[in-house]
């Protein structure tokens, strides 16, 4: 399953690396990054590919539990409603 995450929040020191860890920790395969700072301001944008066997709420906890560490917003969505809420 293919999976969209989002994260915003203040910009400090180490929210890529935590954020990838807790994906590596679930063997969830980055496929693109993207990440901005606007006014102090951080976004980051991943497109992520869940193994097979994923239980997705689990994966959006520990997602959740390394964003709340950093004061940080985490969103995960599936491919497929990302990209219906996104058309236009």
């Amino acid at each position: 399953m293919n999976v969209i995450v989002s994260v915003f929040g203040q910009d400090r020191v180490g929210i890529v690396a935590a954020i990838a860890a807790a994906l590596a920790k679930e063997n969830v395969n980055i496929l693109e990054i993207t990440q901005s700072i606007f006014k102090g301001n951080f976004t980051m944008m991943i497109s992520a590919q869940l193994p097979e066997d994923a239980d997705f709420a689990t994966i959006r906890d520990h997602l959740q539990t390394a964003a709340a560490q950093l004061e940080m917003t985490v969103q995960m969505q599936r491919q497929e409603l990302f990209d219906a809420m996104h058309k236009l």
